[in-house]
């Protein structure tokens, strides 16, 4: 088992593509390779803290919910 201490994704950020000058060339293409990059490293057992700046999420919170669980995290809040 593992532990990861993560943040700043920005799903779904456009602007931050720009911003970061990350190597997307759009945001659906960023948010593919993060999940994927995801899977890749971390195992259902292991443990992921992510530190904030989750999602371009501007509504209620529920597509940073919706993300998450996505990704097997649970949202502690």
């Amino acid at each position: 088992m593992s532990r990861y201490v993560v943040s700043d994704h920005h799903f779904g950020h456009a602007n931050i593509i720009d911003y970061c000058d990350r190597p997307f060339t759009s945001v659906g293409e960023m948010n593919t390779v993060l999940t994927d990059r995801h899977f890749e490293t971390v195992d259902p057992e292991d443990t992921v803290i992510h530190l904030g700046d989750i999602a371009m999420d501007m509504q209620d919170g529920t597509e940073t919910a919706e993300r998450m669980n996505a990704l097997g995290v649970d949202l502690l809040v």
